[in-house]
C-alpha cells in the first residue's frame, strides 16, 4: 500500500475515533453522533476520491433508502430494534426515522467509497452507470410497492418472527455467497474493507448503546453478545458487524461495477 493510502487510512481511524469520542462524551444525540462518526470521514475520503461521488451518491440513495424504510419499519413493528427520539418531530409510517434513512445511506456511501480508495483499480470509470442496476432497481421498487399494498391493507403481514435472522440470511448470506462463490477472487479484495467496517460498526454499535439512541427490546434473536458494558443480538454481530460490508460489496460489484 502505498504511503499516501496508509497516511488516509489512518485518518479514517482516527477520524471517527475521534467523532465516537466526541459523541459519548457530550451524549450527542442520533443526527448529531451520525454526522460526526459517519459524515466527516465520508467527506474526507470524498475529497480524496471526487469523481466517484455522483455514482457513489445514486447507487446509496436508491438502494438504501428504499431498503432501510422497509427493514427499519418491520423492525420496529416486531420489536427487533428501536430508534427512540428524531430530532424531526415525525416518523414515517409511524417508526421509520429520518436519522435511521441517513444512517443507511452513509453506511453504503462509506463502505463504496473506501473499497474504491483502498482496493479497487483507480483507472476505471467510475462515472457511467451500468445497465445492470435497472434489474436490482426493479426489484426494490417491486419491493416497496409490496411493502405499501402491505402497510395499508394488510399490515399484520409484515408481522415476520425472527426477523433479524431471516433478513440476515436471505439479504446478506445468502447474495454475498453466491456472489463469492461465482468471483472467489472478491475475497481477499474485500477482507480490508471487512475488517475497516467491523471495527467501524463496534464503534457505531458502542455510541448508539452507550447514549442511548436505539436498542433492541424483542426477545426473537438467536443469541446476546455483552460487549463493553452494552447488550446486543448476535445477529448485530454476525449480519452487520461481520458480513454487511462485504455484502454491499457483493451488490455493488455484481449490478453496478465491472466484476473485476
Amino acid at each position: 500500500m502505498k504511503k499516501e493510502k496508509i497516511i488516509n487510512l489512518i485518518l479514517l481511524i482516527l477520524i471517527p475515533l475521534i467523532g465516537g469520542a466526541f459523541a459519548r462524551y457530550y451524549r450527542t444525540n442520533g443526527m448529531v453522533s451520525l454526522l460526526l462518526i459517519y459524515a466527516a470521514p465520508s467527506v474526507y475520503i470524498s475529497i480524496k476520491n471526487p469523481k466517484h461521488v455522483a455514482k457513489t451518491t445514486l447507487f446509496s440513495f436508491f438502494i438504501g433508502i428504499p431498503l432501510i424504510i422497509i427493514f427499519d419499519f418491520i423492525s420496529h413493528y416486531t420489536n427487533t430494534w428501536e430508534i427512540y427520539n428524531t430530532i424531526f418531530g415525525f416518523r414515517l409510517f409511524n417508526y421509520v426515522t429520518i436519522e435511521n434513512m441517513l444512517w443507511a445511506f452513509f453506511h453504503l456511501y462509506y463502505t463504496i467509497f473506501f473499497y474504491e480508495h483502498f482496493i479497487d483499480k483507480p483507472e476505471k470509470n467510475k462515472i457511467k452507470i451500468l445497465p445492470r442496476m435497472k434489474y436490482i432497481l426493479s426489484i426494490i421498487l417491486g419491493l416497496f410497492i409490496t411493502f405499501i399494498g402491505l402497510y395499508f391493507f394488510s399490515q399484520k403481514t409484515l408481522f415476520i418472527h425472527y426477523f433479524y435472522m431471516f433478513l440476515g440470511i436471505i439479504v446478506i448470506v445468502i447474495p454475498t455467497t453466491i456472489f463469492l462463490v461465482k468471483y472467489p477472487k472478491f475475497i481477499n479484495k474485500f477482507t480490508l474493507v471487512t475488517a475497516y467496517f467491523f471495527f467501524f460498526s463496534i464503534l457505531v454499535e458502542y455510541v448508539g448503546l452507550k447514549n442511548n439512541i436505539w436498542n433492541f427490546p424483542g426477545n426473537e434473536f438467536i443469541g446476546w453478545v455483552q460487549l463493553f458494558g452494552g447488550k446486543f443480538p448476535f445477529e448485530e454481530l454476525f449480519f452487520w458487524m461481520m458480513l454487511f460490508s462485504g455484502a454491499i460489496l457483493s451488490f455493488y460489484e455484481f449490478f453496478d461495477d465491472d466484476r473485476k
